[in-house]
């Protein structure tokens, strides 16, 4: 019988980890000062993920193995979550005010207050504040607990530079702050040590982290869980660390915030509380600015001010200036031309008259936000006639650029990039993003802090936890591209970035600016989208990676199934699991108590398949044909006929509607997405209220038995009247492929999306619900109502694309599975095939047949979630293996296979570098394992040779994968247009003669080679396991020969002042 509810998802594997060299020779770093012996991994790990999974047992129980506290069940069944009121001051804080850990210069907010109490009480607490509201006094108060109380903190942060950030403002207001990164170890033995969060994750692997003097934890950021790459890094970390650890969870405003810190009470098995803020302390004001030249400078219109509240009027007046504009500049109305190029010479214009716009207005200081690194270069470069600073702060930016560069040698300090970054920041302006050199990246974020940089070109990555507020913030545009598609940015990542805007304590009013430089505003739907759209949940991004499982079974006493189980994707899960052993004896006594079927029409076989065939065909047909839809599109060419107007048959159980007509408005079809957005004619206000409150295997059983039913009742493709109106369209978004039933032939006649979108946007605005639609919608509800009609109950499906006929493909592997789809429906069809079909009581007995089926599946899904399995593996690999972080199987791989051992360093650094470049030269073709790279320098053999070692490697390493259905489980694959530079780089050359070798940014080739000295490091760990004294010291030397200059050059936030 088919299982057509999937218990627990495919996932990715391997990831993006900055690994932690800094911890292989901290031995002592567990006790932070005393040397200890360590201690046993059950006293290191909290005994409920250690225990050893029995089946059946309930995680409840498994949970509550050191003690367990019931708690109320508080809001939407969250009983470890409980939301504080941070309306007003808090009495009690008032009251314990003269007795605190730290104090403050200032009044705290009630959302501090609140948090401050919790913390005073031994409480975790979860605070999901706006940028600048003040998060990190509580960071700040948890360090003062743990110096009160002679305890131990860690501080996490998603990224290095943050670290390092931090370990400067902590070590200026505490004594005894140290910092461990993955090549920096400063005051390890401090009490409060800041770090990435995957350095904690390695201590924790590695049993370093004693209970018994660690308090605190604090998690910055934590909304990077939603990290696609490194998410499920938080997630491990949660979970393994000691229940009696207090956590402070820090985090970006989020609808989901409750459920989230109730996921992390229900595995720590204790309460946390959660604070949130109600609104930004410097609210925003968003404008759309079209200004170009003198004329037009102060074209800035604001279309959502501090009430939150879209001016549509200040939007029409935009709309008009603009087009204005471009009438009187090419003697007449244009189309649209906001998407198109824009040259030097325009943008130039743009951009003078925007910063004259904001100094004159006192806007500055100013980011803009630009989806680009090439653009953020140019435009710097282009306004070199504009100077924003005094000479008193010309004469500060010098003193700080001797300062901080004065160490490096002759030819560091001449470096084009670093030449190019004092001009810039003489004048005011200065860049920021990968491909500028760390050192002058933290450079431009000191002058920028001083408010000597006014103007700074930056993308989004700036936006990204460090704090750097601006008066001003501007968008060169709301488009970006997301490595698939070009598209307007989502709500969460335009807050992210204009949240930069606003200076609490000295402005009012953070001002938002979005430049329009088209013919035309972008879209008012789109920016309504993008300005009142709803942030994204935090939402589970947990991966069985290689370095987990291998750590885990290196363990022994860990299980990976505790860790699944436990994991924030199976959050629903855990709240259910209780309720789930109850479940399964009633599930059997239900299926006990079912009558037996004794019809010999439906359960005889020698003339025809029995009803239980029938059924099982049934069901298997229904889910091929959405698994099938959603292949054929995405990958094998049916997408093409999926276009804007075609008519489509899909299911839509947000309404009960098992089959219904519509029309394809737009299309998503990326490694994000695969949905579209269509139109059909209005339907029935009743809703399936509860069908947004179910778990994904609820709403597909859900989606599936309403197929069920309408195929019993009438038939597998047939269209039915679902009592939609014919005067009315409505719009349906984000529909799965998998819901499309049917691609019909027929598309409507001269389909207008923008007509479509701007019908929608009209029916949504009070003013305009009684305006009369225009006459394409009319004619397209007419053609739509007609369509319909024609094809309610039809018995042929000659009206629509037949899989296996008109929607095919050569692929063998999907070639098959269309081949079975096929027979499938033929003899679904087919009466002589089925006899139980002329069974006068079919319907009765289909029924009994599917009630039964569904208990069944019940029972074995509730049975498989509580249920548990092992895990083996081969012991010198799995050592090996297990030091390895970054594409684990190959190079295992590589060692066993010595690949190593007989090269010099700079051959092993070419060889292994591919693994860390994020860059692909210009250079190379479109597949770059089959070309070859184009050296000038380096003997032209070697590096070839070593490509091709590595492009081989790689290949059997997939192949492996690929045979094993292991998907996505390489984190990139290699890139080679970084050899030749690492090679030279390695040999010996300058920095600035590198940087002729390739078309790479300064900044992207300095991290490939900090991420290579990791990949070594690992390396050098593996061949310590194994006793491989030459491979240990091979690694050694060629750290040793990358680590130098410019590259290697310390953090300008952990010198001394």
């Amino acid at each position: 019988m088919m299982n057509y509810i999937t218990a627990i998802p495919e996932s990715k594997t391997e990831t993006n980890v900055t690994h932690h060299d800094a911890l292989d020779d901290l031995e002592d770093i567990s006790s932070f000062k005393k040397k200890k012996k360590p201690k046993k991994i059950e006293e290191i790990i909290p005994v409920e993920v250690l225990a050893q999974a029995q089946a059946l047992q309930s995680a409840e129980e498994k949970i509550n193995t050191t003690g367990t506290t019931k708690f109320k069940k508080g809001i939407d069944g969250f009983e470890y979550a409980e939301m504080l009121d941070v309306k007003s001051n808090v009495s009690e804080y008032h009251k314990m005010k003269n007795n605190l850990a730290r104090t403050y210069p200032f009044e705290l907010d009630p959302f501090q207050q609140q948090a401050i109490v919790a913390m005073e009480n031994g409480h975790s607490v979860f605070v999901a504040a706006h940028t600048s509201a003040g998060k990190t006094v509580l960071a700040e108060y948890a360090i003062a607990l743990s110096r009160k109380h002679r305890s131990r903190v860690v501080y996490t942060s998603p990224i290095k530079a943050l670290s390092n950030q931090k370990f400067r403002d902590f070590r200026n207001q505490f004594e005894d702050v140290g910092l461990v990164t993955g090549d920096i170890q400063l005051n390890s033995d401090a009490s409060c040590l800041i770090m990435t969060t995957e350095i904690l994750k390695s201590m924790l692997y590695n049993g370093r982290v004693s209970p018994d003097e660690l308090e605190w934890v604090i998690f910055d950021e934590v909304h990077y869980i939603n990290d696609t790459e490194r998410g499920h890094v938080w997630e491990e970390v949660l979970i393994m660390l000691p229940q009696q650890v207090n956590i402070v969870m820090l985090s970006a405003t989020v609808p989901n915030c409750l459920e989230f810190a109730d996921w992390v009470g229900r595995i720590k098995n204790r309460k946390i509380y959660v604070v949130q803020t109600l609104y930004r302390p410097v609210p925003l004001a968003h404008h759309l600015y079209s200004g170009k030249d003198k004329k037009s400078q102060n074209n800035l219109f604001e279309i959502m001010g501090r009430d939150g509240e879209f001016n549509m009027n200040a939007y029409n007046k935009a709309k008009a200036a603009q087009i204005a504009q471009w009438s009187q500049k090419k003697g007449g109305p244009i189309q649209n031309t906001n998407k198109t190029f824009f040259s030097k010479a325009v943008d130039r214009c743009h951009y003078q008259t925007l910063i004259a716009f904001l100094k004159e207005k006192s806007l500055l200081p100013a980011v803009s936000f630009i989806f680009s690194r090439n653009r953020c270069n140019q435009y710097a470069e282009m306004l070199y006639q504009i100077d924003l600073t005094t000479n008193d702060e010309k004469a500060a930016v010098r003193k700080l650029f001797t300062k901080y560069l004065d160490s490096f040698k002759g030819s560091d300090r001449n470096l084009p990039q670093v030449l190019q970054m004092q001009q810039l920041c003489y004048r005011g302006f200065a860049i920021h993003h990968s491909g500028i050199l760390p050192i002058l990246k933290e450079l431009v974020e000191i002058l920028f802090q001083l408010g000597y940089v006014k103007f700074l070109f930056a993308t989004e990555t700036f936006a990204m936890g460090v704090n750097m507020p601006a008066r001003t913030v501007v968008f060169d545009s709301i488009d970006k591209f997301d490595g698939t598609t070009r598209r307007p940015l989502n709500c969460t990542e335009y807050i992210q970035m204009a949240g930069r805007a606003g200076r609490r304590g000295i402005d009012d009013t953070g001002v938002v600016i979005i430049m329009s430089k088209g013919s035309e505003p972008h879209d008012h739907s789109t920016l309504l989208s993008m300005l009142r759209g709803k942030a994204i949940s935090l939402e589970s991004k947990f991966r069985i990676t290689y370095n987990m499982l291998l750590n885990i079974i290196r363990a022994e006493q860990l299980n990976i199934e505790d860790m699944l189980q436990r994991s924030y994707v199976e959050r629903v899960s855990l709240r259910l699991i209780e309720s789930r052993k109850e479940k399964i004896a009633e599930v059997m006594e239900t299926l006990e108590a079912l009558p037996a079927l004794t019809c010999s029409d439906c359960t005889q076989v020698e003339y025809g398949a029995s009803i239980d065939d029938y059924y099982s065909s049934l069901m298997t047909y229904i889910e091929q044909r959405g698994n099938l839809m959603n292949q054929l599109i995405t990958s094998y060419g049916a997408g093409n006929k999926i276009i804007p107007g075609r008519y489509l048959l899909i299911s839509y159980p947000q309404k009960n509607i098992a089959c219904m007509l519509v029309s394809v408005q737009s299309v998503t079809n990326n490694k994000d997405a695969k949905e579209l957005d269509v139109v059909t004619l209005e339907m029935s206000p009743v809703e399936n209220f509860k069908y947004d409150s179910l778990t994904e295997e609820e709403k597909k059983k859900e989606k599936y038995e309403l197929l069920f039913e309408h195929s019993i009742k009438y038939g597998l493709e047939t269209l039915i009247d679902n009592g939609q109106s014919s005067d009315k369209l409505e719009l349906i978004r984000n529909v799965p492929f998998e819901n499309i039933i049917a691609i019909c032939k027929a598309k409507a006649k001269n389909y207008n999306s923008k007509e479509v979108s701007e019908y929608f946007v009209q029916k949504s605005s009070v003013n305009n619900r009684r305006q009369s639609p225009s006459r394409f919608i009319s004619n397209l509800m007419t053609e739509m109502d007609m369509v319909m009609k024609a094809n309610i109950q039809r018995q042929d499906d000659n009206f629509l694309y037949k899989i296996g006929e008109d929607l095919t493909s050569k692929e063998l592997k999907i070639n098959a599975e269309i081949c079975e789809f096929v027979q499938l429906r033929k003899n679904l069809l087919d009466d002589n095939k089925y006899l139980c079909r002329q069974c006068l009581d079919f319907d009765t007995h289909i029924h009994m047949v599917h009630e039964r089926n569904l208990l069944e599946i019940e029972y074995d899904n509730l049975k498989y979630q509580t249920s548990f399995n092992a895990l083996a593996l081969t012991d010198d690999y799995r050592r090996v293996a297990a030091q390895i972080n970054e594409d684990t199987l190959l190079l295992t791989e590589m060692i066993f296979e010595n690949k190593l051992q007989n090269r010099g360093c700079s051959e092993i650094a070419a060889l292994l570098c591919p693994l860390t470049a994020q860059h692909h030269s210009a250079k190379e073709k479109q597949n770059e394992r089959d070309c070859k790279i184009l050296t000038t320098i380096a003997n032209i053999d070697v590096i070839n040779t070593l490509k091709e070692e590595m492009a081989n490697m790689a290949n059997k390493i997939d192949g492996i994968e690929r045979t094993c259905r292991v998907v996505n489980a390489r984190r990139d694959p290699p890139t080679f247009g970084l050899m030749e530079a690492v090679y030279q780089w390695a040999e010996g050359m300058s920095f600035e003669q590198i940087t002729h070798l390739t078309d790479a940014h300064e900044g992207i080739i300095v991290r490939c080679i900090q991420r290579l000295d990791e990949v070594l490091k690992d390396i050098r760990n593996a061949g310590r396991i194994i006793g491989d004294n030459a491979l240990v010291q091979k690694m050694v030397d060629t750290s040793a020969a990358i680590r130098r200059d410019i590259v290697f050059a310390a953090s300008l936030y952990t010198a001394d002042d």
